[in-house]
């Protein structure tokens, strides 16, 4: 597996685990969740767009 392969890999689970994590605990902070998913969507398009 390349690393472009990899980094792409860990952006998607960096993203899945916020998203889960926002869906067990409502108390989890919005804003944590909102930039999580954000960096984690602009590295998966950057890494695409390489």
């Amino acid at each position: 597996m390349s690393i472009l392969n990899t980094l792409k890999l860990t952006s998607t689970l960096i993203v899945m685990v916020v998203v889960g994590l926002a869906v067990i605990s409502p108390a989890f902070d919005f804003g944590i969740f909102l930039s999580g998913f954000v960096l984690g969507w602009f590295l998966l398009l950057l890494l695409e767009n390489y």
